[in-house]
């Protein structure tokens, strides 16, 4: 309570003066500001020598100049005829801009606790804006803060609300940084930022210059600048001073290890971290020679650089020494100073940084490491095949690369989410690093590709044998929590010199074999030969314009029309996506919809074909057709976001079509693995009031169940079973057992691909409900589709 009873004094001395003389009251007040900004200037410069605290001498040099601008603030004061200003614009820019300068020193300033700063630099940046800003204000450059007899301008009130927004912000990074504080000077920091939030926010409230709010604004300040002095000043001098006092001894206070040696490196005064550092009382080292106790014991004195600096009297910085014998780093500083005696001394300080230096190897390792897997990364495994082909070339040998990708390794993510395929991706990823030597290397490339490295062959095919061992270690099942997997993976292989004579064009060609061997079947490898990059390049230019493809409006949807089969007319569409690309011309969705569903495009083009397809539901609406419903496909990367319903509602809302307008069609595939999430998808579709489609009936597995286990509302029944429904007698009795079935658990029959008359006939004699294909109409846009449903009914006549 002692500390506080100074401020709590000087407080009321300065509201009663303010009672009799508000000029006298802000200019104390203002004054005592200033005072404490060049005091902690004074103790940063003075300190920073032996201390080389960055943090303090940047707070420091800011709050100097601060200091400057606040004279500047209380000399151009209303009243005060110093300096010859009119009104009260220029002190109350002169204020706003200190407070801007201020707040963003304290939202800067934990960033030098790691980043070192010069000193000079500092001074000249601030002194130079400083001088800046004196220049701008007193040549009345700067927007009006204040009106005579209308009070503070917008620009003034918006300013002081952008400066507690940054002092709230500077609270923020200096309590992540608090660590690295002193417990009670982050509080006292804290409480002074506060007080200066609560300053600004007085500030914006009053009409004139020598009102209550000023006086309640100043008061804080007072508080804040007092707060500064005990949270800096006093930890830097008062503090270290007492403890100076206790101990006896001048250095006690410095936290690192710190001795004063004389020319011949003889120690002439310890501190109590360097006794603790060699081990030893003080005694027992003076007049001993430095180098037997703080610098590492296999260097010789005549090779140590701290030595050689200690008898040439050079000052040294943040040398680094490694000490083998703990393993820790040390940083040694050389400060040369004259004692009383006229002996030339040196003070010698020693900080611990091997923190510092296990965190610069761990950001290594993390440059050059999967997080992951710990294996080599794709940076390093560039690296590291560069050095092998280098080392083939100078011996003449061969270096083969391997493309390893797992086999639809998507869909243990999508079925058991990312963190289990983590495990298994660790798991492979050590099986992949038993099959080769040590002197191979085993990267994880990206996602579930691998890469593999193998140096020194006398010829290529002589990779086949760690082939051999990667397919026969893959024929086993992996474990995972009790669960078992049998993971297959496909192995592109380029060589050097055969296939290639540098990193880039090696890895292009393992890649275009890779995806060969993907494309015949999978779970085999294949060695590169010419003709795979054409193929590969035709499929990556495919899909670098079907990124282009959405921005500049390749893709467009057309309908189908669908068919009541009892009266003609249209009850709906099937909406279809269309590629027109400039370099290709139209694209089949047989080519670029796999590929969209690939490369992962598929999430964003669906997306957009919903919402395609909602305007083209309000343009029909538009037209009188409100009846007009649109299926439309459904891929599975979209079911399995988590907020696919949600993001569905949103889209309906936003082009006002109401639930029932719109039809999702699933297909068989996307059911096979009976993942829950699916289900309750479908689920909250259908209570949002979508109706539900499954596509392709017949062509999958289990069909039945998927109807007990789903809420579907119609089944579509496979062109490939209406082609030759008419000739057929096992396709007939098919489709005839499909309509049968949906009938008993009231579902729609839908048939698609009808081209012909008797397929119609056949289709509506066993009680089918709708029909879909050529026979009435091609896939159409959505301007001819309306002028289609305009024209009326179908003839439905043979």
């Amino acid at each position: 309570m002692q500390g506080w009873l100074v401020p709590v004094l000087l407080i009321a001395v300065l509201v009663i003066v303010s009672r009799y003389n508000f000029l006298l009251f802000h200019t104390l007040a203002e004054l005592f500001a200033v005072m404490v900004a060049i005091v902690l200037a004074m103790v940063a410069w003075y300190t920073y020598g032996f201390s080389r605290n960055h943090f303090l001498m940047y707070l420091g040099i800011g709050y100097l100049w601060i200091g400057v601008l606040d004279l500047m603030h209380t000399l151009s004061y209303t009243g005060m005829g110093v300096l010859a200003l009119e009104g009260g614009n220029a002190s109350i820019q002169f204020w706003i801009v200190t407070r801007y300068l201020e707040a963003i020193l304290l939202l800067t300033a934990p960033l030098f606790f790691s980043y070192r700063i010069s000193k000079r630099a500092l001074q000249l940046v601030f002194g130079g804006g400083s001088v800046i800003v004196m220049y701008l204000v007193l040549q009345e450059h700067l927007p009006a803060m204040f009106i005579e007899g209308v009070g503070l301008t917008p620009t003034k009130i918006v300013s002081e609300y952008l400066i507690v927004g940054l002092l709230l912000a500077a609270i923020i990074v200096i309590t992540h940084y608090r660590r690295l504080l002193n417990r009670h000077i982050y509080r006292l920091m804290v409480a002074s930022i506060v007080c200066t939030v609560a300053a600004e926010l007085s500030f914006t409230l009053y009409m004139d210059l020598f009102s209550l709010p000023i006086l309640v604004g100043h008061i804080f300040k007072f508080l804040s600048y007092w707060l500064i002095f005990l949270a800096v000043v006093r930890t830097s001098l008062s503090e270290p001073y007492q403890i100076l006092t206790r101990a006896s001894s001048t250095y006690d206070a410095v936290p690192d290890p710190a001795i004063v040696v004389d020319s011949n490196a003889r120690i002439i005064q310890v501190n109590k971290a360097a006794e603790k550092a060699a081990g030893l009382p003080r005694q027992e080292m003076l007049e001993q020679d430095c180098h037997e106790f703080f610098h590492p014991r296999r260097m010789q004195k005549d090779e140590c650089v701290v030595c050689h600096n200690i008898d040439t009297g050079t000052p040294l910085e943040n040398f680094e020494i490694y000490y083998p014998e703990s393993g820790e780093y040390r940083e040694v500083t050389l400060t040369p100073f004259d004692d009383q005696s006229e002996t030339r001394a040196m003070v010698h300080v020693m900080h611990n940084i091997t923190r510092k230096k296990q965190a610069e190897a761990e950001l290594v390792h993390s440059a050059y490491y999967d997080p992951l897997t710990d294996f080599p990364n794709r940076m390093l495994a560039i690296d590291r095949l560069e050095q092998a082909i280098n080392h083939s070339r100078r011996f003449n040998m061969h270096t083969a690369v391997l493309f390893v990708d797992l086999d639809n390794f998507k869909d243990i993510n999508d079925t058991l989410g990312h963190k289990f395929g983590d495990r298994v991706l660790i798991r492979m990823a050590h099986n992949l690093e038993s099959c080769v030597r040590k002197s191979d290397t085993v990267a994880r490339w990206g996602g579930d590709e691998f890469l593999i490295i193998i140096p020194g062959l006398v010829q290529l095919t002589d990779v086949e044998r760690t082939v051999s061992k990667i397919f026969s270690r893959l024929a086993k099942p992996v474990y995972v929590e009790e669960r078992e997997f049998l993971i297959t993976a496909s192995i592109g292989i380029a060589g050097y010199p055969d296939d290639g004579m540098n990193v880039d064009t090696m890895l292009s060609n393992a890649d275009a074999a890779m995806y060969l061997a993907k494309q015949t079947g999978k779970n085999t490898y294949r060695f590169y030969t010419e003709g795979m990059n054409e193929r590969a390049a035709e499929r990556l230019a495919m899909e670098y314009r079907l990124r282009r493809a959405l921005s500049n409006d390749e893709l467009y949807m057309v309908y189908q029309p669908k068919v009541d089969i009892q009266n003609g007319y249209i009850n709906g569409a099937e909406a279809l996506m269309r590629w027109e690309s400039p370099e290709m011309g139209a694209v089949s969705p047989a080519q670029f919809i796999p590929l969209a569903e690939e490369s992962g495009q598929i999430v964003e083009i669906g997306d957009w074909a919903i919402h395609q397809v909602c305007r083209d539901l309000r343009t029909m609406s538009d037209h009188g057709f409100d009846d007009a419903r649109v299926a439309i496909n459904i891929s599975s990367r979209q079911i399995r976001n988590q907020d696919f319903a949600r993001h569905l509602g949103n889209i309906l809302r936003e082009h006002a079509v109401e639930p029932d307008r719109l039809k999702i069609e699933i297909t068989e595939s996307l059911l096979l693995e009976e993942d829950s999430h699916t289900v309750e998808v479908l689920g909250e579709l259908r209570e949002m009031g979508i109706s539900l489609s499954l596509d392709d009936f017949g062509t999958g597995y289990s069909s039945l169940s998927y109807l007990k286990r789903f809420p579907f509302t119609e089944i579509k029944i496979d062109r490939s079973f209406i082609r030759d429904v008419e000739s057929d007698h096992g396709d007939k009795q098919l489709c005839q057992a499909i309509i049968a079935m949906a009938e008993s658990l009231k579902l729609k029959v839908v048939g698609e691909g009808v081209e012909r008359p008797g397929q119609l006939e056949f289709l509506r004699t066993y009680g089918a409900h709708s029909v879909q294909g050529f026979l009435f109409s091609k896939p159409i846009r959505i301007e001819a589709f309306i002028t289609l449903i305009e024209r009326g009914p179908f003839s439905l006549s043979a």
